[in-house]
């Protein structure tokens, strides 16, 4: 089989699929790649992308619209083109926020009673702030820093229709893929940003308004905590969001997620604590598994699961004629 293509059966990637390996090893090239098939094929993704890697795949390397890609691709930006209204966050959304942001209980019960009286329907930043003026003056005061933490973000515009967070999701019925790029956003602004938008998708999945699509999170950990990670494993695939996760730091998604994945494509490897853990993915031993992802070089990756039927292969990733990366900044132009 050296030299000759690769086949991957779309069917056998509505499954859990893990992307591991060190930096520049290829593991981004190759979800990229995943990413165009299914867009070929009809597969609406939803792409949580940390770098501002996949905003420009629809573009040829002459940075031209790809026929089979134009139209298809669209970037996201939370506060820039991405905003919705407080009452399309949700309350449950909102106060998970404030929580995070370090509401003590005490306020944090004041602020729900509040949120209750408003009705989820009505809710705005006007009407919190004004709900709020009631509360005693030392749980007002911090309320409305926080308030003020998540006007910061963007995120929020009471002007915005309601719909619009849904109207975009709706896109992935189309085959198309929604890019949400993250890239120097602040971790609480990127968590807040990923768990509304899986709120909407989980919704929309569950009512049957949204048809089965994948989800590729890039580096999960940095605005998902371990707990969300469970719940979008044993939970939202069964409503039909297939999920890929990609990271060169494999310790950092729980073992759940390492133990109910269907396919895995690992490229170079070195710390045994990142082998040992994926291990049980893998279907091998701890030893043999070091010795395969230990000797691999860029570029080329171990796939085994049930796209290969459960016989491991090793694998190359092939060139893509789109744009593959996200601008960077240089000082020096020049080796």
């Amino acid at each position: 089989m050296a030299g000759r293509d690769f086949e991957v059966s779309a069917y056998d990637l509505q499954s859990l699929n893990m992307l591991v390996g060190l930096k520049w090893t290829g593991k981004s090239h190759l979800a990229k790649s995943l990413l165009l098939g299914l867009i070929k094929h009809g597969g609406g993704a939803l792409v949580f992308d940390i770098n501002d890697e996949y905003s420009s795949l629809h573009l040829g390397k002459d940075r031209q619209p790809r026929k089979e890609y134009k139209d298809k691709v669209q970037a996201l930006a939370p506060g820039v083109n991405l905003k919705f209204p407080l009452k399309a966050m949700g309350a449950d959304v909102f106060l998970n926020f404030m929580e995070a942001v370090g509401v003590s209980d005490t306020s944090l019960a004041a602020l729900s009673d509040k949120v209750q009286e408003i009705g989820e329907e009505n809710l705005t930043l006007s009407e919190l702030r004004t709900a709020i003026r009631s509360v005693e003056t030392r749980i007002r005061g911090a309320l409305e820093r926080r308030l003020k933490m998540l006007e910061d973000t963007k995120l929020i515009d009471d002007k915005a229709q309601a719909s619009v967070l849904e109207d975009l999701l709706k896109q992935l019925d189309q085959g198309n893929a929604l890019i949400i790029n993250l890239k120097g956003k602040t971790k609480i602004a990127m968590r807040t940003t990923v768990q509304v938008v899986l709120s909407k998708v989980t919704r929309l999945l569950d009512e049957g308004v949204l048809a089965p699509m994948f989800l590729f999170a890039e580096e999960a950990h940095m605005y998902a905590e371990r707990a969300d990670l469970e719940d979008l494993v044993t939970r939202m695939r069964h409503l039909g969001a297939w999920q890929f996760y990609m990271t060169n730091t494999p310790t950092s998604l729980p073992e759940l997620v390492v133990r109910q994945t269907d396919n895995i494509f690992c490229f170079h490897l070195s710390l045994p604590d990142d082998i040992r853990y994926l291990s049980p993915a893998s279907g091998m031993d701890d030893q043999t598994l070091a010795k395969i992802v230990k000797a691999l070089p860029p570029r080329q990756y171990l796939a085994v699961g049930r796209v290969t039927e459960d016989y491991p292969f090793i694998l190359k990733t092939r060139e893509l004629d789109v744009i593959t990366a996200g601008e960077t900044r240089l000082r020096f132009t020049k080796p």
